[in-house]
């Protein structure tokens, strides 16, 4: 049985139309991937800020009363700090 050249030809096209379909498929992943990523930094990003300070306040603090650095902690409990921007 003799298989005409178009035949070839066209599984090689078909062959060529899958592995583009499977290159799109694998971008589309790692961009998913990608925007999970910066999604999830962004959404921790203050409270991991917020707990190097209150980590610095009391490794700083360490030395001192409780007294003299109640008004820094209260301050880095407040719900108004930006710690996104804490300078902004």
């Amino acid at each position: 049985m003799h298989t005409h050249p178009s035949d070839s030809h066209a599984s090689a096209r078909r062959l060529a139309d899958e592995r583009g379909a499977n290159l799109v498929e694998y971008i589309l992943l790692v961009a998913l991937i990608a925007i999970a990523v910066i999604g999830a930094v962004l959404f921790v990003r203050g409270q991991i800020n917020r707990t190097a300070v209150k980590a610095g306040i009391e490794v700083a603090c360490a030395d001192y009363p409780d007294e003299e650095c109640d008004d820094i902690r209260t301050i880095v409990d407040h719900p108004d700090v930006d710690w996104v921007n804490p300078g902004g």
